[in-house]
């Protein structure tokens, strides 16, 4: 998943999507529209892929306006929380 800061307030388009060896994996592609100064989305994905010893994976995207940030946000206080990060991938054994 990624925290996705939008900075300005033009509508700004994102695409996300899964590479595993360097090649774009089928159908795996996420397509986003931003807008408004100051908001935040997450954007959440569960890929599940094949993967062997060796391969590698990774996270592409394409955006259309760079008035975006993926924002980490500092642990807070009153009360007392986790910070939040930018990006957090998940992979799980299957078999």
């Amino acid at each position: 998943s990624g925290q996705i800061h939008s900075t300005n307030a033009s509508t700004k388009t994102l695409e996300i999507w899964l590479s595993k060896n360097g090649v774009d994996e089928p159908d795996s592609n996420t397509h986003l529209t931003l807008s408004g100064s100051g908001t935040y989305t997450v954007a959440a994905w569960n890929w599940v892929v094949e993967g062997k010893k060796n391969d590698y994976f990774q996270i592409k995207w394409k955006v259309g306006n760079t008035d975006f940030v993926w924002e980490t946000l500092p642990a807070g206080t009153s009360p007392t929380r986790p910070l939040v990060p930018s990006s957090i991938v998940t992979v799980t054994e299957v078999g």
